[in-house]
């Protein structure tokens, strides 16, 4: 029972660290939620093997104009 409980807060954080990416297929998304439900532990370590390829990397572009 303990297990479950570990494997719904795991699952849960994962949700929370995919909703801030952008994918660069908007069904990768649900493909690795499927993904992470099936396979778990296991398949979140491929997630981050091949999480690189599939985000859209975000760039650092400050505004600090405040004149308006």
């Amino acid at each position: 029972m303990l297990v479950l409980y570990f494997r719904f807060a795991f699952f849960v954080l994962f949700l929370m660290e995919l909703r801030f990416l952008n994918f660069k297929r908007k069904r990768d998304k649900y493909l690795w939620i499927g993904i992470i439900l099936i396979f778990s532990y296991i398949g979140y370590a491929f997630f981050l093997v091949f999480k690189r390829r599939l985000i859209i990397k975000r760039k650092f572009e400050p505004n600090f104009n405040r004149d308006k």
